[in-house]
């Protein structure tokens, strides 16, 4: 017999259970379970300029957009970085993280061009000031919903496949581009923007990564011309998904 918990259940069994642990589950995420989010609405930083340490940009943090494991996200409310019409959102870094990852993940951000300005608050804490990468999460798409609608399991693996295509193309892109593999891809760091097909229905045109935390230098080249051969290609393009991986 399977039995299936659910967060009141859990809570009700742990007042019998003496010890046993209880965290919030956000069904969002299908079962995954979620540190809580904090409240830094209003909060008001200061961020030194990655492009000219002379400049101080101001920045008011907005609403929580998601935590990780090694930080939070928030959205903006106000700041004053010029991005030429595009987003910002800052994220604060876990104080408990090893001062090394830290560093990694804003010198991997400011590789990939997705840093503006880095600074601390008043408690110490790192906070990062970055692009917004535009898109939505693959469920979150109107070529993925429209799919599911019609139970159409042959849509839906023909979208997965397109899917994991351009994830490949953009894997190789950064490779190539910028010299970094992005070393944790999986469908909730990923986003698509969307388009049409040439029959109107909606469809995947691009994918784009957020959250670069596990980024890793990418292999030399060893093709002709500082090119990589198409061995090497196949690997740094290849994804493969997991149908529970919406973490």
């Amino acid at each position: 017999m399977r039995i299936r918990l659910n967060a009141i259940s859990i809570f009700l069994v742990s007042l019998i259970i003496p010890g046993l642990r209880c965290v919030p589950i956000d069904d969002s995420t299908a079962g995954v379970l979620l540190a809580k989010r904090t409240n830094q609405s209003g909060k008001q930083l200061a961020l030194q300029s990655t492009t000219d340490a002379s400049k101080t940009h101001q920045v008011t943090v907005g609403k929580s957009l998601g935590k990780g494991e090694h930080g939070e996200v928030h959205a903006v409310t106000h700041h004053d970085i010029p991005t030429g019409g595009h987003g910002v959102v800052v994220k604060q870094f876990h104080a408990n993280n090893k001062p090394e990852e830290t560093k990694a993940e804003i010198d991997h951000l400011k590789q990939v061009g997705q840093l503006h300005a880095t600074g601390k608050d008043e408690h110490g804490n790192t906070w990062a000031a970055m692009h917004e990468v535009q898109g939505k999460h693959l469920h979150d798409t109107a070529a993925y919903k429209h799919a599911s609608e019609h139970e159409d399991e042959d849509k839906l693996h023909e979208l997965k496949g397109h899917a994991m295509k351009l994830i490949g193309n953009t894997q190789l892109h950064h490779a190539e581009q910028h010299g970094l593999e992005h070393d944790d891809l999986k469908w909730s760091n990923v986003k698509f923007k969307e388009g049409k097909d040439a029959h109107g229905n909606p469809t995947l045109d691009s994918a784009h990564f957020v959250d670069w935390g596990k980024a890793k230098q990418a292999p030399a080249k060893q093709g002709p011309n500082n090119t990589y051969t198409a061995a090497q290609k196949d690997q740094i393009k290849k994804f493969e998904y997991h149908d529970n991986d919406t973490s």
